[in-house]
């Protein structure tokens, strides 16, 4: 989808609802009560502000783990803020427009078409063959 993005002209990347809400429910699951909250000011971080202040919400999160979830917790957390992190334009795009994203299943429609005949029988495939059985099992499902 990335290459997708570089090859036609006027696409721009949205991170799904689902990728979104998952890491923010990681990056708050441990603030119990909070959580809305906590969830809310992260998606005004995106929207708004810069990622050194999103940075900052996550270490006043990461400052807020009970006593016997530090150590894992704070991997969690790292991990989710660096998924965003990475993600950050795509998240922005996903919040600021959220009305008008018209979303599509396309992850699902290449897992569904493609894993069936690529990843399900073990195989090794050349460039040239994966190319050409990625274009027969769209052909077939069109």
């Amino acid at each position: 989808m990335r290459a997708a993005k570089k090859r036609i002209h006027g696409l721009c990347c949205v991170l799904d609802g689902y990728h979104l809400q998952k890491y923010l429910v990681r990056l708050t699951s441990h603030m119990k009560d909070s959580t809305d909250d906590a969830q809310r000011e992260l998606r005004e971080a995106i929207r708004k502000k810069t990622k050194a202040e999103f940075c900052e919400i996550v270490e006043r999160l990461k400052d807020a783990l009970p006593e016997g979830q530090i150590e894992s917790g704070t991997e969690r957390l790292e991990a989710s803020r660096d998924y965003i992190l990475s993600n950050w334009s795509a998240a922005r795009m996903r919040l600021l427009h959220k009305d008008r994203v018209i979303g599509s299943s396309t992850e699902g429609h290449v897992s569904y078409v493609l894993s069936t005949r690529m990843s399900s029988r073990p195989m090794g495939w050349s460039r040239k063959g994966t190319g050409k059985i990625t274009q027969l099992r769209a052909y077939y499902y069109n």
